[in-house]
């Protein structure tokens, strides 16, 4: 986990310039929206995964940092997903990130 992490992060510090905090806030709004869906607790993780990618597809930059963290989370672990995508938005904002549905709902997501 931590070389795929080592791996994820240098390939994304070339591609930080274009990644912005609009990219994350738009992460994190559909994990919120995921959230608030009243059928959540009868959706599978597969259900719950493609709904999250149908909110999001299209809206982050295309060559930015955040679609690069996006697209490997599916191979973190189900418990690792939110500390990874976490660690991985703090070190391109280089600042602190966290986003409390996606922290509630990620380990849910599947391995």
């Amino acid at each position: 986990m931590r070389n795929l992490f080592c791996l994820v992060l240098l390939f994304i510090a070339a591609c930080s310039s274009t990644t912005t905090k609009a990219d994350l806030s738009i992460v994190c709004a559909a994990f919120q929206d995921l959230e608030n869906k009243a059928d959540l607790a009868s959706m599978s993780a597969e259900s719950r995964y493609a709904f999250l990618n149908n909110q999001i597809e299209g809206k982050l930059s295309v060559r930015g940092g955040v679609r690069e963290i996006w697209d490997v989370l599916p191979t973190a672990a189900s418990d690792s997903k939110y500390s990874f995508f976490r660690m991985a938005a703090t070190e391109l904002l280089e600042t602190d990130w966290d986003c409390e549905a996606m922290r509630r709902v990620a380990p849910s997501l599947g391995p």
